[in-house]
């Protein structure tokens, strides 16, 4: 039962938090819209965030309910909200969406197809329920996310999208902390042996150290559109508190890297206010300073940390990685073998690759990848591979065009968190809580450029 009203109780306060509602608007376009987002279609959209970005699957095993037991719910989430804004859907065709829906249907066409010729394909597996299910579930995500977008942009709510987002994205970040100091919540938190224990909401430490970059990504946006650091301030804290539970090294150079972001937009902030501008570009200098210190001053032994074996270790590869350069099994926690297996799978096939689930489990190591761009080339070759980078050009040219200091901040932060994530999972395009989110930015992205495009020097 704790699950549950701890869920409901999230729901409740988010969808009184951010259900305002407003005098409708003109769209980006000049076209009117018909109707305000219904408000049985907001509150669907409240519910599928919570369970999404607080990972309620997990949160569900705990409690002892079947694996995956809100999978078909959300998928049903989903589909109420899109038949609500089904008019947003026309959005699609603008870039960078368009070619985003290129890359993923020609992903799974071409790892489909290479299923049935390629000696490592199983036909099986690819309709299984981890199969090609899993992308239909995450394509669904992202539209649901990219139409909600559209249409809060349109009606002038965008202030509540972000903010929503932003407390359900801090939250996460902060409960591998925050939940285990209430006990009976804390007894849902850990399976009955440690291997299994659930880190906050999450089910590794790399899924929560990831995550945990959004609230500062938001947190940012907001600032710059508020013009209050507040909102900075706390993301990075969240941010902070995630990472450090998480000790992951890719979570930890992540999240300095968006520290420099944050000195450089809050830089190009200052012609939208000189205050807020230097608040947040001094903030980001001096996270990234205090970061440098006491990586530093703990490989060198001139700062005294409380750390165990396993973390003192993991300092020590991040500095040797950061101080020469060098990516092997040291650095890497062994993942370079593993890429080196992929790589040696992908050259039996090269062209369309070695179909779709081949990577989830290498039979070498017993692994998946730990790297959905070797992912992307090994199940669907160069074909496959050649679209994402088409369609990581289409994202890079729409972020860099766009005049909009906002929105650039918004796509080039997003863009260092899926980097760090592409590089260090092998099911980044299966994660729900990242699908979700790509979809909002992916739609205000499409939104700002038409703007911008229609009506010279309007606003984001």
């Amino acid at each position: 039962m704790l699950p549950g009203s701890f869920f409901l109780f999230t729901i409740g306060v988010f969808g009184n938090m951010f259900n305002s509602r407003k005098k409708s608007q003109s769209d980006p376009l000049g076209a009117s819209l018909s109707r305000q987002m219904p408000c049985f279609v907001w509150w669907c959209w409240v519910v599928l965030c919570v369970l999404v970005l607080l990972n309620g699957n997990s949160i569900a095993v705990m409690a002892g309910l079947p694996e995956r037991v809100f999978t078909i719910p959300l998928l049903g989430l989903c589909v109420i909200v899109l038949i609500g804004l089904r008019d947003e859907v026309r959005f699609l065709r603008f870039s960078p969406s368009s070619w985003t829906y290129l890359f993923a249907f020609g992903f799974v066409s071409i790892a489909m197809l290479s299923s049935l010729t390629s000696l490592y394909g199983d036909p099986e597996a690819v309709f299984g329920d981890w199969g090609v299910l899993r992308y239909v579930a995450s394509l669904l995500l992202l539209s649901t996310g990219f139409c909600v977008a559209t249409r809060v942009y349109s009606e002038r709510r965008l202030d509540s999208l972000l903010k929503l987002l932003f407390w359900i994205c801090t939250i996460a970040a902060i409960s591998a902390y925050a939940l285990p100091a209430i006990p009976r919540i804390a007894d849902y938190l850990t399976f009955r042996d440690e291997t299994n224990r659930l880190q906050g909401v999450f089910g590794n430490v790399n899924e929560m150290g990831l995550q945990s970059g959004y609230p500062v990504v938001i947190g940012l946006v907001i600032s710059l559109r508020s013009r209050k650091a507040f909102w900075l301030i706390l993301g990075s804290a969240a941010g902070a508190m995630g990472v450090i539970a998480s000790f992951s090294k890719t979570a930890m150079l992540m999240l300095m890297l968006l520290m420099v972001l944050v000195a450089f937009e809050g830089w190009r902030a200052r012609t939208l206010s000189p205050l807020i501008g230097w608040t947040v570009c001094l903030m980001g200098l001096l996270a990234v300073i205090v970061s440098i210190y006491l990586l530093s001053g703990t490989v060198h032994g001139t700062v005294n940390l409380s750390l165990d074996t396993e973390q003192q270790r993991r300092i020590e590869q991040l500095s040797r990685l950061l101080s020469t350069g060098i990516v092997d099994d040291e650095t890497t926690t062994g993942r370079t073998s593993i890429w080196t297996e992929g790589l040696n799978i992908w050259l039996s096939s090269p062209l369309i690759g070695c179909g779709l689930t081949t990577f989830d489990r290498l039979p070498g190591t017993g692994l998946n990848s730990h790297n959905s761009l070797l992912v992307v080339l090994g199940e669907s070759g160069l074909l496959g591979f050649a679209l994402f980078l088409a369609m990581l050009f289409a994202w890079l040219s729409g972020i860099l065009r766009c005049r909009q200091i906002e929105v650039r901040a918004l796509g080039l932060a997003f863009l260092v968190v899926q980097s760090a994530l592409w590089m260090s999972n092998g099911q980044a395009m299966s994660l729900r809580g990242h699908n979700l989110i790509a979809g909002c930015v992916l739609g205000l992205l499409v939104m700002a450029r038409l703007v911008e495009a229609h009506r010279p020097g309007g606003k984001f």
